[in-house]
């Protein structure tokens, strides 16, 4: 039986157990339960949650078969058909022992990754960074190892590196065995370094530099303000050529389609300038053009320093290349660019439309699902479509409010609602919100009820109208990493401009976008209430969401649950 198996059956049948066994305290009328009797139905709901979230995590933490390793030819990422040259085929060891041997004997350091089949970011460094395309450059420049810290072979290295459940770890080695335990990175402290290409790109070319020639080539500048000086001066054209010595399409660009003849003639007419995104003079050109991997080459017209005219963002072929340097008008094919050619009106249409498209992405449907409760819950038969589509309302105001925000933070230069959602507080915070909107739900605190849109000014009504604010709120950040791509690109225009009237209205009319499925949802909901008057239905939909609540609320403390080292039991 396959740990996923085994796991699956244990969340059914303590969710039989659960169910079963508190099926006349959940399906009660909650008026004709005592405390008593409503804290035993609050905890058999919460036992369900535990045993939902358990029976959708097992198909995330435990991969009906662990990870295959390769032990020697492991096949290097295949290339993109644009690329000039073949990809170096990357051999990873199972043996530290042998793997000293071999870079003893070769003079090469070694970079080993523990890993094991429960841990879920060991498998997406493994995919994500470490088969990178781009980095398969500086990668090959190690003898690579990879060890499955829960085999016994490897219980003495583990042990002896001090290993433990720290992963992902990646720790690096002199070609004499020597431990460089600084440059190690394992658990919550490699979250940076394991972010992006870039930044783990550099960590290796500090430990194993290339022998690439970092000299500029004749012509090309190495200081970019020098260059927009010299732009709009002289009234040409600027191209900026952001490489690092880690980076193989940047190399290539390098060796290759910088050093066509025909590139060669069309860049004489222009000012040009080449920065290493590694060296620390040039550190703040990463934040000032929120620049996101490499290779980074872009065209600025003269006397343009903040909005360039198009970016290239990979490797490309002397001839396409050198037909984009000739072309006035290329394109910039990103969200961000893309919103700039237009004007405003059609731009917050555009925007409207992205939130309309975003809130149909396949990641955003589980969040769906908790709105949909939010408005299915409460014991009040005689709610209306109209006070279904007042909560709809205000909870895309909170929406709208959320996203505001981060448009003024994008405005202002900052973007960090990703640090923000990753913070175990807010996530803590947003688990605790959801266990009272299920336990409300499941009539153990106070339903969140509205018996009409004229009623709304009331005291009581008043706070009802808070909680859907904030719920709207919350669901603002909670969706923002399944819209990524869109949300990222409307921001990047955002900060680009740095008006923050624009930040408010745009992410305001996205927000709008992404409102229309739900008030499709809460005339939904609510018109499947005004249909069914009595009876258990009622009372089936507000469990059922309520536990639907409880496990959403265990789902958002995976900050502050290490949930791979719970499901590890399973394997």
């Amino acid at each position: 039986m396959s740990p996923r198996v085994f796991a699956i059956l244990v969340a059914l049948a303590l969710l039989a157990l659960s169910v079963g066994g508190g099926y006349k305290l959940l399906m009660a009328h909650s008026f004709m339960l005592n405390r008593w009797q409503k804290l035993l139905r609050f905890i058999s709901g919460f036992v369900a949650g535990i045993a939902l979230f358990m029976l959708v995590g097992a198909f995330f933490y435990l991969p009906s078969e662990a990870p295959a390793v390769e032990t020697t030819d492991q096949k290097a990422p295949e290339a993109r058909p644009d690329a000039p040259k073949e990809l170096v085929k990357l051999v990873w060891h199972t043996s530290f022992e042998e793997a000293l041997r071999i870079a003893k004997a070769e003079d090469k350091p070694l970079l080993v990754d523990c890993w094991a089949s429960w841990c879920k970011p060991c498998k997406k460094l493994f995919s994500d960074i470490l088969s990178a395309e781009e980095l398969n450059g500086a990668m090959a420049r190690f003898v690579l190892v990879k060890l499955d810290t829960m085999d016994e072979v490897n219980e003495s290295f583990v042990e002896k590196y001090e290993v433990g459940d720290n992963l992902p770890w990646i720790g690096f080695f002199k070609a004499d065995g020597t431990f460089l335990k600084e440059q190690a990175l394992f658990g919550e402290d490699a979250a940076e370094p394991f972010a992006s290409k870039s930044s783990f790109g550099a960590i290796l070319n500090k430990i194993a530099p290339g022998e690439q020639d970092t000299e500029a080539a004749p012509g090309w500048l190495t200081d970019i303000k020098e260059g927009f000086r010299l732009s709009k001066e002289q009234d040409k054209p600027l191209l900026v050529d952001g490489w690092a010595v880690w980076c193989t399409s940047c190399l290539e660009l390098k060796s290759k389609t910088f050093k066509d003849p025909k590139v060669v003639a069309i860049l004489d007419e222009w000012i040009k300038v080449e920065i290493d995104m590694d060296a620390e003079e040039n550190q703040w050109v990463w934040d000032e053009y929120g620049i996101r991997g490499l290779p980074w080459v872009v065209r600025f017209e003269p006397g343009e320093t903040e909005k360039p005219t198009w970016m290239l963002a990979g490797f490309e072929p002397a001839n396409t290349f050198a037909a984009r340097l000739e072309s006035d008008s290329v394109a910039d094919e990103s969200v961000a660019g893309w919103l700039a050619s237009k004007g405003l009106f059609l731009t917050l249409l555009l925007v409207f439309l992205a939130g309309i498209a975003a809130s149909l992405t396949p990641c955003a449907y589980p969040s769906y699902l908790l709105i949909f409760g939010f408005f299915s819950g409460g014991g009040d038969e005689k709610k209306s479509i109209w006070s279904g589509v007042l909560i709809a309302a205000i909870i895309v105001l909170g929406m709208a409010f959320s996203y505001s925000i981060a448009g003024v933070a994008a405005a202002l230069g900052g973007g960090a609602v990703g640090r923000i959602m990753n913070n175990p507080y807010v996530m803590g915070a947003i688990a605790l919100l959801f266990i009272g909107i299920g336990a409300s739900s499941l009539g153990v605190l106070p339903q969140m009820e509205f018996t009409g849109i004229k009623q709304a000014l009331h005291s009581k009504q008043k706070s009802n109208l808070i909680w859907a604010f904030i719920f709207g709120l919350v669901m603002g950040l909670v969706v923002a990493p399944c819209v990524g791509p869109i949300l990222i690109g409307v921001l990047t225009y955002i900060a680009a401009a740095g008006d923050i009237g624009l930040g408010i209205l745009m992410m305001s009319t996205f927000a709008a976008g992404m409102g229309v499925l739900f008030f499709a949802m809460a005339i939904f909901s609510q018109a499947i209430r005004t249909k069914v008057r009595m009876g258990r239905w009622n009372e089936f939909i507000t469990v059922f969401f309520g536990i639907v609540f409880f496990a959403a609320a265990l789902y958002y403390l995976k900050g502050v649950i290490p949930y791979e080292k719970f499901f590890s039991v399973f394997i």
